[in-house]
């Protein structure tokens, strides 16, 4: 596992970190700090000692679902609800594409 460092920097998403005591993970989203508590075991860790949580980006995504249309509906509808940007819709909107194509 990678280690923070001062030259970590965190996305406008934040960055995962876990604690080397009892590997909880936290979000944070900036690093100008020495040390932080860890939210599980209450242990102060200096900034060094946390780990970085590696996220596996795939771009391939799973299309053997199984929805109904009445399903899809449903998850389209409760998806325009939400405060999405531009690009979340477009992925959103193609994915469900995808599934109508299979079917």
């Amino acid at each position: 596992m990678e280690k923070v460092s001062k030259y970590t920097r965190a996305s406008t998403n934040g960055k995962l970190i876990s604690c080397p005591k009892c590997k909880n993970q936290e979000r944070v989203y900036h690093f100008n700090w020495c040390g932080l508590q860890c939210g599980k075991c209450k242990e102060m860790i200096d900034k060094p000692q946390w780990n970085i949580v590696s996220v596996n980006k795939s771009s391939k995504i799973n299309m053997n679902v199984n929805l109904t249309k009445e399903e899809i509906r449903l998850i389209s509808k409760s998806l325009l609800n939400q405060k999405f940007g531009k690009r979340e819709m477009i992925v959103a909107m193609d994915i469900f594409e995808k599934i109508e194509i299979e079917k």
